[in-house]
């Protein structure tokens, strides 16, 4: 009995089931559309089609509006029109009328109206449209007009910028008693729902106006690239973009390249890869392009960077190995870390751990560092290089590169090339820390860097030898900021036996613009070239000293600033000076470090020298430029006509091998290349523009009047922009895809420069092999290639000295 009433159930459970599929199924078969279920109709006696489509028998009938309004059927099969016929209205007032059309079918019921409406006797405007909203993609949206006055129509301002009419004449006046139908073209949306409204109003005097209000709906459109940003080497035959477009219909995208070298394969791209064919740069210099990635309503763009060919030729010297391509002086053959180990930076924290700057310039090898990452790394502590052999590659570092902050740099070892680095410490620490410092070094050399915001000097590499700090810009010393002498801010301490400094940007700086200063060790053996420098906004004493120094001064731009006396010292080439008793003795009359230089005055080649604003000094340097800035009196009145014929060389001392330009063409040349230039931040493109311009953007906060010397500020905030977070600005390079970075080997040479190049990415070995130039490793010849278009440029309209 129990087994008998189970089964029934399930009979009843699965008969349930099969009956309500049934109607589902019918109901799902079973269908009733109308072409029109709003009619608007003229005044005038006529007729009008309505299409109906229908899935079985159908019915129809006129529930309102009988007495003038008919229809052509009653009953219908399948799909048919349906005619609407009117009656004049032409006396009569405006009139409503209403049509059912019903599919029945089994227990299922479809019932569908056509709201009608027809103008009277009295001036009107019917409007026909659809009420849906509209998809954000845009098209078109048609409008039916019936009227029986003259009218006009208009398109709100708001809107006017995504609706437009498709004929040029669509906004135009039309005559009364006509149907006309208006297109509009509807803008695709790539934001928030928004409303838009279309007015038709009547011409003349009678005043009568319809508005049509549609809405056009939020954008599903979806548009991702996870990379926008490509860095590649001169061959590069096919760059795959990964691509995101949703999941909405009709996911599609356009492609805009701008340039002949780059074109779309659209066989290949698909909807999550763009590929684009590159052709190869066989130039020396790098190209650039934005492609532009459309999708619906929205568009993205892909900034790519292709290098050109290698060419160790440029900068380079036939008869000497340099240290790389465009090094010149007296530091020009620096080795570095040629040969040696090669140290990725992967972070921009500051510890002891493997990965960051302070760990690979702690190691002892033979090194070169190169870096994975962009931006600033702010130190915990002073970062002192100890052991030498080392290059520090900054021109690696993706997009504008690193800037290294909060606490010095001091270079305490020989043989180092450092290159497109920023140091930019500011006054956190508590100390007097120099921007980049470094006494009684030997064979370094210093290309392309960008140094600000020191308490005491801003740029002092000096007192060694072979030494060559060149392309560099030193500025924004701050003056008023907690060192132990007060009011400092200087530029900066140059000299050393065989030394160099050419081709740099001093500006906004107290004093010391820059500071001819020996040091006891080298002080007997002074020789320094300084040529083609760029001094801006000098306060205090400008340049001064050279005491006992051998120096040639030649061809270097003087721009007095705002902040620059205006006294002689506005003029000054150089103040010389000589070591006096007083120097040279301690207190209680002890000779001291100082003594064998005292009363001995030094030798300078001053040729070349522009001082803007003043035509007398730059045609004749020494008179006013250099003897009309000795004080005698702070000499122990030691100068006399004897030193001063003696002090005057009329032939140039050594240097070193330095291609040099006219001031003039220095002063160009320096403004646009110098500093770590490769990728320039906020801060040089500032100075540079202050410095081609004249002029001071900023001035300090703590100093007293500090209004009078435009340019010289306290403190990194004094320059902190409206809205920033910090003084230091954020580099950008970390969106750079990482195909660019891949290094397998991690030779410092990434996957695609080995591919390009014919090198093996899976062997570190090919780093340090001479396969693509006899003289330079492939290290070397990478490094170079990401720069040599800046060397080119630097060099121009020089001859070598």
């Amino acid at each position: 009995m129990k087994s008998f009433i189970f089964i029934l159930l399930l009979s009843c459970v699965f008969g349930a089931c099969s009956s309500s599929d049934e109607a589902d199924e019918a109901l799902i078969a079973n269908s009733l559309e109308l072409s029109k279920e709003s009619v608007k109709l003229s005044n005038i006696q006529g007729s009008y089609t309505v299409s109906v489509t229908a899935t079985g028998e159908w019915s129809a009938s006129v529930t309102s509006g009988g007495d003038w309004l008919s229809i052509s059927r009653s009953t219908g099969n399948g799909s048919a029109d349906l005619r609407l016929f009117f009656t004049d209205n032409t006396q009569g007032e405006k009139r409503e009328g209403m049509i059912k059309v019903v599919q029945e079918s089994g227990n299922t019921t479809i019932e569908k109206e056509i709201a009608v409406e027809q103008l009277g006797g009295d001036p009107d405007i019917l409007l026909d449209y659809s009420k849906e909203k509209l998809s954000f993609r845009g098209g078109e949206f048609s409008v039916t007009v019936v009227a029986n006055v003259d009218w006009e129509v208009s398109i709100d301002e708001e809107c006017a910028s995504w609706i437009r009419p498709v004929e040029e004449d669509a906004l135009g006046r039309t005559r009364a008693f006509t149907s006309n139908e208006r297109i509009f073209s509807i803008s695709p949306n790539n934001g928030l729902e928004r409303v838009g409204k279309i007015v038709f109003k009547t011409t003349g005097d009678y005043v009568l106006d319809r508005t049509v209000e549609l809405t056009q709906e939020v954008s599903q459109a979806f548009l991702e690239l996870t990379t926008k940003e490509f860095v590649l080497p001169y061959r590069y035959q096919m760059l795959s973009i990964p691509v995101d477009l949703g999941e909405f219909d009709g996911a599609e995208y356009t492609i805009e390249t701008g340039e002949s070298w780059i074109t779309w394969d659209r066989e290949a791209s698909t909807s999550s890869q763009i590929v684009l064919q590159i052709e190869d740069n066989e130039t020396d210099f790098p190209r650039n392009a934005k492609v532009t990635v459309k999708n619906v309503t929205l568009e993205e763009t892909v900034d790519i960077l292709q290098y050109g060919k290698a060419n160790m030729t440029i900068g380079d010297d036939a008869a000497t190995l340099l240290a790389f391509p465009g090094a010149e002086g007296f530091g020009r053959v620096t080795t570095g870390g040629r040969g040696g180990k090669v140290y990725h930076v992967t972070t921009l924290e500051d510890g002891e751990q493997e990965g960051t700057l302070r760990y690979a310039i702690n190691q002892r090898d033979t090194r070169t560092i190169v870096f994975d990452v962009a931006g600033t790394i702010f130190l915990k502590s002073d970062l002192r290089i100890r052991y030498g052999n080392l290059t520090i590659a900054g021109q690696t570092a993706p997009g504008q590169g690193i800037c290294i902050a909060s606490y010095p740099v001091v270079l305490a070892a020989d043989n180092i090339i450092l290159r497109y680095l920023r140091f930019r410490v500011g006054n956190e620490s508590g100390g007097e820390p120099d921007g980049l410092g470094g006494m009684e070094n030997t064979n370094v050399i210093v290309d392309h860097c960008s140094i600000s915001w020191s308490v005491d000097e801003c740029l002092s590499v000096y007192g060694g030898e072979n030494l060559t700090v060149q392309w560099c810009i030193a500025s924004e010393s701050l003056r008023t900021a907690g060192h132990g002498k007060g009011t400092h801010g200087y530029g900066g301490n140059w000299g050393g036996t065989n030394v160099s400094y050419h081709h740099n940007l001093l500006a906004h700086h107290g004093s010391r613009v820059p500071r001819l200063g020996p040091r006891p060790k080298t002080q007997e053996n002074e020789y320094m070239d300084m040529r083609n420098n760029v001094f801006y906004n000098w306060g205090g004493n400008g340049c001064y000293g050279g005491e006992g120094m051998n120096v040639n001064i030649v061809n270097n731009y003087y721009k007095p600033g705002p902040a620059t006396p205006n006294n002689y010292v506005r003029y000054r080439i150089a103040g010389i000076g000589v070591r006096t008793y007083d120097y040279c003795h301690e207190e209680d009359g002890t000779p001291n470090a100082w003594f064998p230089m005292m009363h001995k005055w030094g030798t300078f080649y001053v040729d070349g020298n522009v001082v803007e604003g003043n035509a007398e000094v730059t045609a004749d340097n020494w008179t006013q430029g250099i003897y009309g800035q000795i004080d005698n009196s702070r000499c122990d009145d030691t100068f006399n006509d004897q030193v001063k014929a003696e002090m005057h060389l009329t032939t140039p001392l050594a240097t070193g091998r330095v291609t040099t330009h006219s001031a003039q063409q220095a002063f160009d040349l320096v403004v646009d290349y110098a500093g770590c230039s490769k990728g320039r931040d906020l801060i040089d493109d500032r100075i540079a523009m202050e410095t081609r311009n004249g002029t001071a953007t900023y001035i300090g906060s703590v100093t007293p009047n500090a209004g009078d010397s435009p340019g010289l500020i306290d403190l990194p905030d004094d320059v902190k922009p409206a809205g920033a977070v910090s003084a230091w600005p954020e580099l950008s390079g970390n969106g750079i895809s990482s195909a660019n970075l891949k290094d397998t080997d991690g030779d410092g040479i990434p996957d695609i420069w080995e591919d390009a190049y014919g090198l093996d990415k899976e062997n570190s070995a090919d780093a340090s092999g001479f396969t693509l130039n006899s003289r330079y490793s492939n290290l070397e010849v990478y490094l170079h290639n990401l720069v040599q278009h800046i060397v080119h440029a630097q060099i121009q309209g020089g001859t070598v000295e």
